[in-house]
């Protein structure tokens, strides 16, 4: 909107249309732009130059409408238990003013379109895998030229978040560790993880003990119920219980993803590995599950990275082309600059009198 200064006169003008890209940043990367924004990062680190230009490019994108670094429930629990927790999540909120569905959430919405499919006898269901659908709000609005925020305090759920990542760690340290002595093949440990699902959920029936299962079984009941309303309750759960038997579950993309990544994680300490996997590699896997198919890329861990670019993850799983790590990090500047660069003229001239970008 145009407002003459002299008679207050308003104009108003549609902006023209943008198509932003949506690059996932992993809670690392969110954390080493942080320090180099408020120029904290020590210096002589390594990658000091990258992430600089890295900065810089990613400032650039979002600013010329060409970019969005949405923020998920994975960084916000990242967060809260970092040294800047508040500082940090206005950081991320910046990043093109964007989040991410829940991970839970994508989660279960592929779990209930596979229920539709079996229910309606039709197999396996094609997903629409656009971004849009994982985030919360239309990606190509323009950025408002304020940025209002609440300054909430989440420290009370710091030490029950902390509590929580160091018991999920611990359980996959203990699993590494089976996994260097005893030495098992790459498919055999993803069958068992294919496998996982009917067991885990119908486990879940009966006991608290995972909770995201939990969840999950509880609102396939409540759906079951309603699609069987004339069925008695035994027939309603024999035909749950025949769902999470079914064989197309192995196919559920989160599923699936993270099946493949825990089978690359055995295959590396039966060869002989002897660190285990570092606190945050569920937390990646969790990210790169739900979110990997969706998002037009993701820089992670470089291990993480390593995985999906090695057989059979690349070829299976699809998402090597996608992913960028501090191994790839050139390409990953390429990528920056080739978003900057698909700015338009027109586009250029708004953002240089709405955000003055030059």
């Amino acid at each position: 909107m145009r407002r003459c200064t002299a008679c207050r006169y308003k104009q108003r003008e549609a902006l023209p249309n943008v198509d932003k890209k949506v690059i996932y940043l992993d809670q690392f990367a969110l954390s080493e732009l942080f320090l180099i924004k408020n120029d904290q990062r020590r210096p002589n680190l390594p990658y000091e130059d990258f992430w600089k230009e890295a900065f810089r490019l990613i400032e650039r994108c979002v600013h010329l409408q060409q970019a969005i670094f949405p923020m998920s429930d994975v960084h916000s629990m990242e967060t809260i238990v970092s040294r800047n927790p508040t500082e940090l999540r206005l950081f991320t909120e910046m990043l093109g003013d964007a989040a991410l569905v829940n991970s839970r959430e994508v989660e279960s919405a592929q779990i209930f379109q596979f229920a539709k499919a079996f229910m309606n006898d039709q197999g396996v269901p094609d997903l629409d895998f656009s971004v849009d659908e994982v985030l919360k709000r239309d990606r190509n609005v323009w950025l408002p030229d304020l940025h209002i925020t609440v300054n909430a305090d989440f420290s009370d759920l710091a030490e029950a978040i902390r509590d929580d990542r160091d018991a999920g760690y611990q359980s996959l340290a203990k699993l590494a560790e089976r996994w260097a002595a005893e030495r098992p093949s790459f498919e055999d440990v993803l069958e068992v993880e294919l496998s996982s699902f009917g067991p885990v959920h119908k486990e879940a029936m009966v006991t608290a003990s995972d909770t995201a299962a939990r969840m999950s079984v509880f609102q396939l009941q409540r759906y079951f119920e309603h699609e069987l309303i004339d069925c008695n309750t035994d027939q309603v759960l024999e035909r749950l219980v025949s769902f999470l038997d079914w064989e197309g579950n192995r196919l559920l993309p989160h599923h699936k993803i993270s099946s493949y990544l825990f089978a690359a994680i055995a295959r590396k300490m039966a060869a002989g590995q002897k660190r285990a996997p570092n606190p945050g590699m569920l937390n990646d896997i969790r990210a790169i599950s739900a979110y990997g198919p969706y998002v037009d890329a993701m820089f992670i861990d470089k291990e993480c990275a390593t995985f999906l670019s090695e057989a059979p993850l690349s070829e299976e799983l699809g998402l090597s082309q996608r992913v960028y790590s501090l191994n790839t990090a050139e390409q990953f500047l390429e990528l920056l600059r080739k978003t900057e660069a698909t700015a338009s003229p027109e586009v250029r001239e708004y953002c240089a009198e709405i955000y003055a970008v030059e």
